[in-house]
Formats: C-alpha cells, structure tokens, sequence
C-alpha cells in the first residue's frame, strides 16, 4: 500500500462499502 491522505484512505473505504 502506497502512502495515502487520511482523506483518500478513508473515502476509499467508503467507495469499497
């Protein structure tokens, strides 16, 4: 896993559910 915003890995956490 690449280094990512708490912004982007929380909004693809939300894209995924």
């Amino acid at each position: 896993m690449e280094k990512k915003t708490c912004f982007q890995n929380n909004f693809s956490s939300k894209a995924i559910h």
